[in-house]
């Protein structure tokens, strides 16, 4: 970093300064703004930027979970451009994509821009009207996030199992309860991937795997699928029920597995090329977590007798 004169960051607000860049840019009128994701930096950072600038911040995102490819949102299968999109880092560096030749192809082209500065972009994009947008996001979200983390603080200060209150808030499935072993990943052009392996904190010897690219899409329970993308995976810690990203996710956690439904979208033909396991290379035909849940009691019924 020293070598491109990069110290403390002189943009804080790199998002907020985005979706200046991106109005000034258009001459188009910015009145709200839409979390790309729940989870992550990109549900706070959009409610921040949008704060800043006097927006107001519609509840509901794009995609129902979070998402590791700007193409797998709901827009994107509204056939909404995304295009153009203003791109601020922390120093200042400002790129507009006028743009592109495919959303997949925009997408290599942020996170190579991210990439150049050091893990951190500001994207703002999808412009449109609100109108348009009714089809194309997932509403209530930012509602539902704040019932859920209201739960789990509510769980902790009355000495509960707050993961028994992530379940009772969102309907959730327990896959597996136990102790991480290991982590393996990579960076890949950006991305974060690998796998998380788990034993049984029960000493069954029952054991988990799950492989993610930034966040988790396939697990498998003792060697067979028991959760595929786009349905969500998603690990907390056992003991606080505190959310536990692949980035902090450490060997000798105490950790729940949990799984929900994705969005209906994601389940049609194009929905699952975007975001299904054979997306991710795996040659795995998507069955939904409510099948695989029934399947795995089924296999559990019958080694009991």
């Amino acid at each position: 970093m020293k070598a491109y004169g990069l110290g403390a960051w002189s943009v804080e607000k790199n998002l907020a300064r985005a979706l200046q860049e991106l109005q000034e840019y258009t001459g188009r009128r910015l009145s709200a703004v839409i979390p790309l994701e729940p989870g992550g930096s990109n549900t706070p950072n959009p409610l921040a930027a949008a704060t800043s600038l006097g927006l107001a911040t519609v509840d509901a995102d794009l995609a129902g979970r979070a998402i590791p490819e700007i193409a797998q949102t709901l827009p994107v299968l509204a056939g909404i451009p995304l295009g153009p999109v203003a791109s601020v880092d922390l120093w200042g560096n400002v790129a507009i994509l006028r743009e592109t030749h495919s959303v997949p192809m925009a997408e290599r082209i942020g996170k190579h821009l991210a990439v150049a500065a050091f893990g951190h972009t500001g994207l703002a994009g999808f412009l449109t009207q609100v109108k348009k947008l009714r089809s194309a996001v997932v509403p209530g979200t930012l509602t539902r996030c704040l019932a859920v983390g209201r739960a789990i603080r509510a769980a902790r200060e009355q000495g509960r199992c707050p993961v028994d209150a992530i379940v009772e808030a969102t309907g959730a499935r327990r896959l597996f309860t136990g102790v991480v072993t290991r982590k393996e990943w990579q960076d890949q052009e950006g991305y974060m991937i690998g796998r998380s392996f788990l034993v049984a904190a029960d000493n069954s010897g029952r054991h988990m795997e799950i492989w993610f690219k930034n966040e988790n899409h396939v697990a498998w329970l003792d060697g067979k699928p028991v959760a595929l993308s786009p349905d969500l995976i998603m690990v907390v810690g056992t003991d606080t029920g505190e959310p536990r990203t692949n980035t902090e996710l450490a060997e000798g956690e105490r950790v729940t597995v949990l799984g929900l439904p994705c969005h209906p979208a994601f389940r049609t033909p194009e929905g699952l090329r975007l975001l299904g396991p054979r997306h991710f290379g795996f040659d795995i035909d998507y069955v939904p977590i409510e099948e695989l849940a029934r399947q795995v009691e089924g296999d559990a019924h019958d080694a009991l007798g």
